[in-house]
């Protein structure tokens, strides 16, 4: 904006702002009783209203403290309920845990033993399929020969050996 934009601009505020101020030789003059008169009447609704106010800020005031008086209430009814958690439900849930832990012990060698049947189960269908490739190849004395032969190679050479459930789940 250039300078003599806000001088004009300065100049036109000044000269409205003039217009809106009040000689105070345009008001009429009014006698001193009817200026007691309209002082004792605004000293008066003043009073009343200030009563009224009171009153209201007197109810909020009783209201809040009500308010308050329950929010403590409310805490101190979570205090008692936390040092009753503390104090009783705490120690037996750790109790309950301790008693789990053999449980998460017989619950990781079956995990074990589910991993072994799996890789024994793939080794099975491997040979499976060995011995199905070996049908079309031969004959049939062949064929009723060759996987039991390939089965008993394999369980001689140490590849198939089958897990125990002994070895993961001890009998009791």
């Amino acid at each position: 904006m250039s300078t003599e934009k806000v001088k004009e601009s300065a100049t036109d505020a000044l000269e409205t702002a003039r217009m809106a101020i009040y000689d105070k030789e345009e008001f009429e003059n009014v006698d001193d009783e009817e200026v007691k008169k309209l002082c004792s009447d605004y000293a008066a609704y003043t009073r009343v209203n200030l009563a009224e106010e009171h009153g209201q800020i007197v109810t909020n005031i009783a209201a809040i403290e009500e308010q308050l008086q329950s929010f403590a209430e409310m805490v101190e009814m979570l205090g008692s309920d936390n040092t009753a958690v503390l104090s009783s439900t705490l120690p037996a849930i750790s109790a309950q845990f301790e008693a789990l832990k053999p449980s998460f012990q017989q619950i990781d060698r079956m995990e074990g033993l589910v991993s072994r049947v799996g890789q024994d189960m793939d080794m099975m269908e491997k040979q499976l399929d060995e011995a199905e490739n070996t049908i079309v190849e031969g004959t049939l004395k062949n064929v009723l020969k060759m996987p039991l032969n390939l089965f008993n190679k394999q369980m001689a050479e140490g590849n198939g050996a089958l897990a125990a459930t002994d070895d993961f789940v001890p009998l009791e």
